[in-house]
């Protein structure tokens, strides 16, 4: 088990690090291509032993952040289906027939 000292300082690089990649996330355009492959599945270190209770309100903070990130993703992917549902309502203006061409240059 790490000294406090130890633990301290791993829980405040394990915090930094989950705070980096939230603000990485809200400008996704500035991340790396390499990112876009999908975010790797977070697993908690072993090494890091209790939470310091001077780092939990930090800690709180960051899952603050987490779910309304999770919560704005639900959303946006509840908007995506609507948006999907009424575009397949639309019928096709020419279903299988031959392509329709309009002259603009006139």
């Amino acid at each position: 088990m790490p000294s406090s000292s130890e633990s301290w300082d791993n829980w405040a690089s394990v915090l930094t690090a989950m705070e980096e990649s939230i603000a990485a996330s809200r400008f996704p355009a500035r991340a790396d291509a390499e990112d876009y492959g999908g975010v790797p599945i977070w697993v908690m270190p072993s090494y890091l032993g209790p939470m310091p209770p001077d780092l939990r309100s930090r800690a709180n903070r960051i899952f603050s952040e987490q779910q309304a990130s999770i919560d704005s993703v639900e959303e946006r992917k509840r908007i995506t289906g609507r948006h999907l549902a009424a575009i397949e309502a639309v019928p096709p203006v020419n279903p299988g027939g031959p392509s329709a061409y309009l002259d603009v240059t006139s």
